[in-house]
């Protein structure tokens, strides 16, 4: 008995029969008309009409790669455990009749229909995955058989602490898959979202870089965990970090009320994505931690992202939550963040540099850099208004999230910020 017959696969092929079964020709790939795909982005702000804001985190980025004349999705599914699971899109197909022969020949191609003109059809390969966290396995979630799909299980595999713990190491700081900044307690501490945390895990298929399941998306934000910072809080703004390997879901539309087929991806808005990087130094005074509870004409200096240091000097008597008060009120002002997403023939980059040095990253830097994009440049702007800044404590307090305490005029000085009690009640309310 052959392999073939011995590998039981469940093919399902999706026919669209409300869209014409005719394609029309488009435009080579990369053109600005005529795009395979029409990429949408949205936020929990769409559709609104006037001047809005959105917190920093807990809600969803959503992505749509639509087509109008897709003709069909495959789903392969592998019996055994070969990691071989994946779907199609099938963009086009000018001959109405599928004969998939020219997939990669070791994914074992699943249909080979004698059609007249061949294999003819273009297509997209993505995995439908229903829902992916870090430091959880992708297998565990249903994700594949063994973790990250196929040829990309190790793609997001995070840079691990050690590389970091001497200038000049083994990975250079604008290489790494993750920005660590030296704290004040002589440690380092992730810039940016969770995700498998120090050490390398690899499993989840979480992380900066292309997605697993969505290799061709490229999403590019201007603020936040994207931005390269070294341990000494150098900011190299020369280069971002591709963020589509933090989706968190990846399926599809089979049709819309207007015929549209669409690969639909969410990704789930944590701590860390769009914050600024805010950078503290309060001279060596723990903010909750004995012996000090109180504090004389105290002063402290910040920095957000890669701006200049500031220096902040208060008149009078203050408590740990009366300083942490004002620390908050400089440092969680609201702002905009771009986000700027693209689709690319083939794998997306893991890094995008600004090849044209206009302080933008956008589809010409891709361009530039040899990729190919099937999709339209999508751009988002969010006004954004930190969560620290509705923040009201009561009981105890918190220290901010977005907040890391380091030495910012290198005297030795260093000092942190102590959660109260353990115990806290804030409350948020609806900014209108």
């Amino acid at each position: 008995m052959s392999t073939r017959n011995t590998l039981t696969r469940s093919f399902l092929i999706l026919i669209l029969a409300s869209l014409s079964s005719a394609t029309s020709a488009v435009n080579p790939p990369g053109s600005q008309q005529g795009n395979l795909i029409e990429l949408r982005t949205t936020s929990p702000l769409a559709g609104r009409s006037g001047y809005g804001f959105i917190q920093d985190a807990q809600w969803a980025l959503n992505f749509k790669l639509r087509s109008t004349t897709a003709p069909a999705f495959v789903e392969i599914r592998e019996r055994l455990g070969f990691s071989s699971d994946f779907d199609l899109f099938i963009l086009e197909d000018p001959d109405d009749c599928l004969n998939l022969s020219h997939i990669d020949p070791n994914r074992n191609q699943p249909i080979e229909e004698n059609c007249p003109g061949g294999a003819d059809e273009v297509f997209m390969i993505f995995h439908q995955d229903p829902f992916e966290v870090p430091g959880v396995s992708d297998s565990t979630l249903g994700g594949g058989t063994a973790g990250c799909i196929g040829p990309y299980s190790g793609d997001l595999v995070d840079t691990p602490v050690t590389d970091f713990q001497s200038q000049g190491g083994p990975v250079p700081f604008n290489e790494a898959t993750k920005s660590y900044a030296l704290t004040q307690f002589g440690g380092y501490r992730a810039v940016g979202p969770r995700t498998a945390g120090f050490t390398d895990d690899a499993g989840d298929c979480y992380g900066y870089g292309a997605d697993d399941d969505l290799r061709g998306l490229v999403v590019m934000a201007n603020i936040g965990g994207s931005q390269i910072f070294d341990t000494d809080l150098t900011y190299d703004s020369s280069r971002i970090r591709n963020m589509a390997g933090l989706l968190s879901r990846v399926g599809f539309e089979l049709v819309d009320k207007i015929d549209r087929a669409a690969i639909t991806a969410d990704l789930a808005v944590t701590d860390g994505m769009f914050d600024q990087v805010v950078f503290v130094d309060n001279g060596g005074f723990d903010i909750g931690g004995a012996p000090f509870d109180g504090y004389v004409n105290p002063s402290f200096k910040y920095r957000i992202a890669d701006g200049p240091v500031q220096t902040v000097a208060l008149i009078g008597n203050y408590s740990d939550a009366e300083l942490l008060d004002e620390i908050r009120a400089v440092t969680t002002m609201p702002y905009s963040v771009e986000i700027r997403s693209i689709v690319v023939q083939g794998d997306a980059p893991p890094f995008i540099d600004d090849e044209d040095g206009n302080g933008v990253f956008d589809r010409n830097d891709l361009i530039a850099a040899g990729y190919t994009p099937i999709s339209n440049q999508s751009k988002i702007t969010l006004s954004i208004l930190p969560r620290e800044a509705l923040r009201a404590e009561e009981d105890a307090y918190e220290c901010p999230r977005n907040l890391i305490f380091t030495d910012l005029d290198n005297d030795g000085m260093t000092a942190g910020c102590f959660d109260g009690d353990g115990t806290s009640r804030s409350i948020m309310r609806v900014p209108r």
